[in-house]
């Protein structure tokens, strides 16, 4: 019954104004020290992050997605990057089950599917990683530079992982085959 005790109506309305700015090369302003994560945060296996299986670290292996002794956070990711967009193709839905094992020998996926397989291959070589699931926008720039949303909308997953230097450093591999 439409507004009895059971049935509750509400709208949400999200009014905003956004825009866009140019980053430019200058001197570190943020003196905010990075915090990293507590110890052993951020490095374990899940059901779906399960970078201890036999399978993934077989194909950490084969791939040569090992972190050499040398390689930074940074350099680790961005070579993993690169891999995922060698020999990764966008697919939606995903036909393996979501986790970086059944996922990481094809590399047919998704948002979803490539930030798992990312956070996996990070944690799996002691880099501290994490997923990040929320809502993406579709915009367009007006001709006076402003961004104004089209009333679209998805969900979308992003990865992070952190470097001691930077903090965390976000990665979206599906963006990459999507534009």
């Amino acid at each position: 019954e439409r507004g009895g005790p059971r049935h509750v109506d509400w709208r949400v309305e999200i009014v905003g104004q956004f825009q866009t700015r140019q980053l430019v090369d200058g001197p570190r302003t943020d003196t905010t020290p990075i915090v990293p994560p507590a110890r052993g945060e951020f490095l374990a296996p899940t059901e779906s992050i399960n970078w201890d299986n036999a399978k993934f670290g077989a194909w950490l292996d084969s791939s040569g997605l090992r972190r050499k002794t040398d390689e930074s956070a940074v350099q680790y990711g961005r070579r993993l990057y690169a891999y995922f967009q060698k020999n990764g193709r966008y697919h939606y839905p995903p036909d393996t089950a979501w986790n970086a094992a059944a996922i990481c020998h094809g590399l047919r996926t998704d948002c979803g599917g490539f930030s798992l397989v990312f956070v996996a291959a990070c944690r799996a070589n002691k880099i501290p990683a994490r997923l990040l699931v929320g809502q993406c926008f579709e915009a367009r720039q007006t001709p006076g530079g402003s961004v104004e949303l089209t009333g679209e909308r998805q969900t979308h997953v992003i990865a992070e992982f952190f470097d001691p230097q930077i903090g965390w450093i976000p990665e979206d591999i599906s963006s990459t085959f999507l534009k």
